[in-house]
Parts: structure tokens; sequence; C-alpha cells
């Protein structure tokens, strides 16, 4: 069953994606990528339970942002299952993968392409993603790719 998420995408996300990552760390490869903020508190600010931090403006503090999304107790808990990479400021990543403000994808490790997109569900009961969706396809499809 789906339930209304109480905090924002990424934050709701990050103790399932920890736990997904420890279940398959065998067989999938977990990645985030740190992008752009979606809601800084200089730029879209939406309360402060969402924007909790500036834009970084240069590569050094959006780094030093992905780290502590790694290390935060309440987000990926120092998971060491869970790879945080950081996109470059030009948002290559963001801008290729159309992945703003959060998405989930799944690539074939050997040729990178895409197997698999989660799509947002916007419905007022949901607004985000149903993790289950991707969840039925990892266990669907283990053994074949790497998870992103």
């Amino acid at each position: 069953m789906l339930r209304a998420l109480r905090q924002p995408p990424f934050k709701a996300c990050c103790p399932w994606l920890a736990e997904q990552a420890c279940k398959w760390s065998e067989q999938f490869r977990f990645i985030v990528v740190y992008i752009e903020e979606a809601h800084a508190v200089d730029e879209w600010p939406v309360g402060s339970l969402t924007s909790v931090t500036e834009q970084p403006k240069a590569l050094e503090q959006r780094i030093e942002l992905a780290q502590r999304v790694h290390v935060s107790p309440t987000l990926l808990n120092g998971a060491t299952n869970v790879e945080v990479l950081c996109d470059s400021m030009a948002n290559y990543f963001q801008d290729v993968m159309a992945c703003w403000p959060i998405r989930f994808f799944v690539l074939e490790p050997a040729s990178g392409v895409l197997q698999f997109k989660a799509q947002p569900d916007l419905s007022p009961d949901v607004y985000g993603y149903p993790l289950e969706s991707l969840s039925d396809w990892l266990n669907n499809n283990a053994r074949s790719v790497v998870a992103l």
C-alpha cells in the first residue's frame, strides 16, 4: 500500500534505498548522484523541512553536501553499499538523464543501456515515487543489471 510522504521525496527514499542496497549488494551497484538543490533556500525555498541549504556555487560545496547526504543518520547513514557521486556544476548528468529533482535508473552493466526509469506519481496520496515499482523490477531482474 502506498502512503503519503511526510518529508521531501529524496529524504523519504533514503532509508529504503539503504535497505535495498544492503539486500541487493551482491547483484546490484547503488549510486546516488548528487545534483543541484531542488529547493535551495536562496532560490526556491518551500519551508524549513525541505529547504535546508543554499545552492552550491562551487563543486567543492556540492561535494561537501553530497558527503553530508552519505553520512547523515536521517539520510543514507553511511551505507557502505551506496556510492555517492556529484554532478558537475554544469549539471551534465542532470541534463542528460532528466533527473531533477529525483529519479531512479537501472542500467545494463556492460553496455550502459537504460533498463528501468522510475516515473513519479503526482497523485495527492503519493506525490513521489512508488518505490515498489523499483523493488519489483529488482526482484524480477536480479543477476542481470547494475542499479544506479
